[in-house]
Parts: structure tokens; sequence; C-alpha cells
């Protein structure tokens, strides 16, 4: 599997060269990639390598930011991913203290990159000034734009910094997502769901009120976002988000006879199953999933939630057979070792079990 990192290779970088000198004729190309691949690059992870270039890049652009914005702009729509995503880190590092300027280069770039890493030290910084935009790009016809003003507004994601504007005032984006929880891109309603997801960490309350307004005759997608912003919620059971789909504590209702590969290689399927008792005389409405612990590097155990379904168990027993491919990711790797498996219903633990990924 290669590192993304890898990306940003000379092909790549010296391509950008040429795009912006062919837009800007004094464009220093060779002397722009022999700056980028100095000695300190082999050893830069991903994003040191995105501020290093375009830490280099602006050194090289004219000393007219609007002039440089008007010539990277420009060349965006021809470029590749690793070449797109050197220019949010520019506008970051050059514009930090142009907002009106940097905001209208996000909106344009962000068609190509997503800029949802660079806007947010601006939103820390201009948290006023910025919402109006933020609101607007939330009207904007094109669904990456709309996508920008949830995702730049998400209190943490992954790889980013948290959003200090939104711990401190937790509702800052609540009317940018109201206007988002119908939008007809699911691109653009997953990011709301996370959005909400991440918010429900700090302010449960809040997250599970606005669920409850935003259900009551709200269309299936709107529904579904409300799921996908109380799964974290669901995973810790609690109360209130758990009535909000009705999902009680799971009483009378048990686990038995999990059986699970005792041993699986990298690539093939741990296999599982095991059987829901329903010892009531009522049906149930079960949220029923199962959450893997991968082994990390350092020896601690990861934990991935799965869903299997959500059903009605009728009282009696309900056998689950499932199969999960052990395969790695671009943010995962699987160490061979102790991995574990339970069994979660209606966010609790119902049942648990171990098994072993051994060496290929």
């Amino acid at each position: 599997m290669g590192d993304v990192k890898d990306m940003f290779s000379k092909p790549a970088m010296s391509g950008l060269g040429d795009k912006l000198q062919e837009a800007y004729s004094d464009f220093p190309k060779d002397k722009f990639v022999q700056a980028i691949f100095n000695e300190e690059w082999p050893h830069l992870e991903l994003f040191a390598r995105i501020s290093h270039v375009a830490r280099i890049l602006g050194n090289m652009l004219p000393n007219d930011y609007q002039k440089s914005l008007e010539i990277i702009v420009s060349i965006v729509s021809e470029c590749n991913e690793a070449q797109a995503m050197i220019l949010p880190q520019y506008v970051l590092a050059f514009g930090i203290d142009r907002l009106r300027e940097s905001v209208k280069a996000f909106e344009k770039i962000t068609q190509y990159a997503s800029c949802e890493f660079a806007v947010r030290p601006f939103i820390d910084k201009y948290p006023d000034e910025i919402f109006p935009l933020l609101l607007g790009w939330s009207q904007s016809d094109n669904e990456h734009i709309r996508r920008l003003a949830s995702e730049g507004t998400r209190r943490a994601i992954p790889w980013g910094s948290r959003l200090q504007t939104v711990n401190q005032k937790h509702d800052y984006a609540i009317p940018i997502l109201e206007a988002l929880k119908d939008d007809p891109s699911e691109y653009v309603r997953k990011s709301v769901g996370n959005n909400l997801n991440e918010l429900s960490k700090v302010a449960p309350e809040l997250v599970v009120e606005l669920g409850q307004q935003w259900m009551n005759g709200a269309s299936k997608n709107t529904n579904q976002i409300v799921k996908h912003a109380c799964r974290t919620l669901i995973k810790k059971a609690y109360p209130p988000a758990m009535a909000l789909f009705g999902l009680a504590k799971p009483t009378g209702i048990s686990v038995e006879l999990l059986s699970i590969s005792p041993r699986v290689k990298l690539n093939d399927d741990l296999v599982f199953s095991f059987e829901i008792v329903n010892e009531s005389k009522e049906e149930v409405k079960l949220r029923i999933g199962y959450d893997i612990g991968f082994l990390k590097s350092n020896g601690k155990i990861n934990y991935k939630e799965n869903r299997i379904s959500e059903r009605i168990c009728k009282p009696g027993k309900t056998a689950i057979v499932r199969k999960h491919k052990i395969a790695e990711t671009s943010t995962r790797k699987i160490y061979h070792g102790h991995h574990e498996l339970k069994v979660i219903i209606n966010g609790c633990v119902m049942a648990e079990a171990a098994f072993c990924v051994e060496q290929q």
C-alpha cells in the first residue's frame, strides 16, 4: 500500500511548476522544484510536506497577495490531487491577515481540493466576521462549497486541530447546519451528520434537542442525518439519544453462543456468529452491531464500530452470522497478535471474545 505523502513526487511538483509558470511567466520553476526536494524532504510526513511546499510557493509568487491568489486560482482546475492540496495551505500561510481575499480563494479552490483544514484558523481568528460568509456558502449551488460550510465548522476533524470557536460556543454552526439539513447531496448531508456527531461529544443535550426538532415531520434524508449525528451517543447508550430512536436499554435481552474464528490472516474473513435471546413476551427494537478492537503499534487496542442492523426482534432466539474482512486501509495498519470483538446491542456490550491475526 503506497503512502499518501508519496503523491508529492518530483513529476507532480514539476508539473505544478509548469502550470504556475504558464500562468505567471516569471515563476522560477526549476528553483521551485530544487527547493522542495532538499535534504529534509525524505524525513517529512504528509502535512509537513504540504506546508513545506506552500512556504516555498509563497516565497516565489509575487509579493502582491491578490495577484498571487489570481494565479493559483487560475490553475486549480488543471491540478491533480497532490498539486491542488498545496493551494489551500498557501492561502493559510500567507493570507491569514487577509480574510476577505482568502475566503474568496477558498470558495474557488474547494471545488477541486478540500479547504477544511485551512479555513479553520480563519474561523478561530475571525469568528464573527467570517460567519456571514460561511452562511452564504451553505446556500451555494456547488456541493463542495456547501460541504465546506459544514466541514469547516466541525468541532474536530481527523488530523486537524479542534475548532476553538465551537468549543467556546457550541451552537456556533447550528444556523449553517439548519440550512443543510435536507441538502440534496449525500456528500453534504454526511458532513452535517459528522459535524453534529463531533458536537455531541461536548454538547449531547444540544444535539439531541436539535435532533428532536429536525425529526418532527422530517424527510428521510434529514432523519438519516440525525441518526448519523447521534451514533456516538447511541454507542454510549446515552438515554435521551436512545429514546429519540425508540431504543431502550436491552432489558430481558441476552447474547449466547458467541463463536468466532480463533485465528485469521490479513485479507481473510473473520467469521463469527451468536444468538440474541429475547426472554420477554414483547417485540423489541434493537440496534445490533459489533466493535473490533484492532491492535496498535504501542500494544493498545483501538475499537472500530460496525453496524449489523436495526430490527424488531420477536420473543425467542434470533441467529446472527457475520463476516468481516481483516484488511488494511489508508488509516489503519493491521498488526499480528491479539485482537478483540464485542457484540453491541442498543449501545451496551453484550458479549466479547478474542482472536489472533497471524502473520502471512
